[in-house]
């Protein structure tokens, strides 16, 4: 089965994949947890770039010298700063 989007077909569950992937990764803690998971499993190579103004991660990448399906990892781009909430959670401002 295949799901076209803009005349571009894509294998059936892509588009959840899709999503499933982008949550992962969808904050910068979610980020470093996922850098933590596989670098305690000991990969061969690893290469991780960070923002020189505020250190998130923007290329990330695992390799275990194998090229097929051995190597992956991801890249972080048009990233958007939250502003951060200064009162304490569960607070009202007065």
């Amino acid at each position: 089965m295949v799901l076209v989007l803009n005349g571009i077909g894509y294998p059936a569950g892509a588009r959840l994949f899709a999503f499933q992937v982008a949550e992962r990764y969808s904050t910068v803690e979610k980020q470093f947890d996922s850098i933590e998971q596989e670098l305690e499993k000991h990969p061969q190579r690893v290469a991780i770039e960070y923002d020189p103004d505020d250190s998130h991660p923007t290329r990330v990448y695992f390799g275990n010298g194998i090229t097929t399906d051995g190597d992956y990892g991801f890249t972080i781009t048009n990233f958007t700063r939250l502003p951060v909430n200064d009162s304490p959670a569960g607070q009202k401002e007065k």
